[in-house]
């Protein structure tokens, strides 16, 4: 069994590693619920977990979805005994949301947040998924994110 509790948001989430619904129920947990479908479909999943998850990101930016689905992947891959490649975990976040929540989205979100390292810049070709990682030399510098109070949703977009 899987059991997730959101402190961002209400309603308890619980579902069966093998028994995942086919269409996503729409609430807050879809996203683990397709993570934990693409995972099965590739490999044999024994065990479940409990979780409590929280963010500080706000719903529907800043790859907030994106870092959720790989923190839970890594979390089930690893009490499962599997051993996933960076670009494994990226094309698995990617489908859970592509084919079980909806949302067409392409693969830079789960990329940054696997293959970026402290003080480096990502430099990625998507065209071919090459990348480099550049040892960040320059001068230190803070950025600075605002939210414009506007929402937007790669699910009812024209991606």
């Amino acid at each position: 069994m899987v059991e997730l509790q959101s402190l961002n948001f209400p309603k308890r989430a619980q579902f069966h590693v093998n028994g995942i619904p086919e269409e996503k129920v729409g609430d807050w947990a879809d996203h683990m619920r397709g993570e934990a479908k693409m995972l099965g479909e590739k490999y044999p999943l024994r065990v479940g977990l409990s979780a409590v998850i929280e963010g500080t990101l706000p719903v529907g930016g800043l790859s907030s979805s994106a870092a959720v689905i790989i923190a839970f992947l890594t979390a089930l891959a690893k009490v499962n005994g599997l051993a996933l490649g960076d670009w494994e975990t990226i094309m698995l976040a990617k489908a859970a949301e592509n084919r079980y929540v909806g949302v067409n989205c392409g693969k830079l979100d789960q990329s940054c947040e696997v293959l970026c390292r402290k003080d480096h810049l990502l430099y990625m070709d998507c065209r071919d998924d090459s990348y480099t990682l550049i040892p960040w030399t320059g001068k230190p510098f803070k950025i600075a994110v605002f939210f414009s109070g506007l929402e937007r949703s790669l699910a009812t977009s024209a991606y």
